[in-house]
């Protein structure tokens, strides 16, 4: 129970944390010409520590069990991307972003209580796409995401060295928002949707191997 809660809350308090829309990351001309066209590179690197309770189940012999517990993460990673736009359409003020991005997240979670860690390490391709006039913007997103985990358990007679694992996550994600100004202070109701699918293989190993 305690290794599939650090898997799940490994994975998710990751892209959580990390993952955020493009439009953070990109950025227009002051005063573009109409229909003007720009290309450009960028880079952010980001990391944290949380720590969350999970919850999970034991299939045992006298049947399931409930498993609570507390983990510590920790990760940090890059991200980088190529950004087309074509600015100020028609003269309409409207903008279009287009883009390719890449990175790569290493983590780890630790089980309070036990000698329990997970370590992992994603690598992720995505592309996304942006559009913004005056103060409304959409932003899109699709991600594929490919993780490798590391077990290591030494808890109570209960043994794991190393056995390794992977999984696979596709998600993407939808958000949008409109920014009103009120002096020196800005309020931007914003809303989102997020979809993702992951599939694990089998963990096997040995006990006290």
């Amino acid at each position: 129970g305690g290794i599939v809660s650090n898997f799940i809350t490994a994975q998710n308090s990751v892209s959580n944390a990390f993952f955020k829309p493009a439009s953070g990351f990109v950025s227009s001309p002051l005063d573009p010409a109409p229909n003007q066209l720009g290309f450009s590179p960028w880079f952010r690197a980001s990391g944290g520590l949380t720590n969350q309770g999970s919850s999970g189940v034991a299939f045992l012999a006298n049947g399931p069990q409930a498993v609570e517990s507390s983990v510590k993460v920790g990760f940090g990673g890059y991200q980088f991307g190529l950004d087309g736009g074509i600015f100020n359409i028609a003269g309409s003020g409207a903008s279009v972003h287009l883009g390719l991005t890449a990175g790569q997240i290493v983590g780890s979670a630790t089980q309070e209580g036990y000698n329990n860690e997970t370590t992992m390490k994603d690598t992720f391709v995505g592309a996304y796409g942006i559009y913004s006039n005056g103060p409304f913007f959409l932003d899109a997103q699709l991600r594929q995401e490919f993780i490798e985990y590391t077990v290591n358990v030494d808890d109570r007679g209960f043994v794991i060295n190393d056995a390794q694992d992977s999984s696979q996550r596709f998600s993407g994600g939808v958000s949008g928002g409109y920014v009103f100004n009120a002096g020196k202070f800005s309020v931007i109701p914003a809303a989102g949707y997020t979809f993702a699918r992951t599939t694990t293989d089998n963990l096997d190993f040995a006990a006290g191997s």
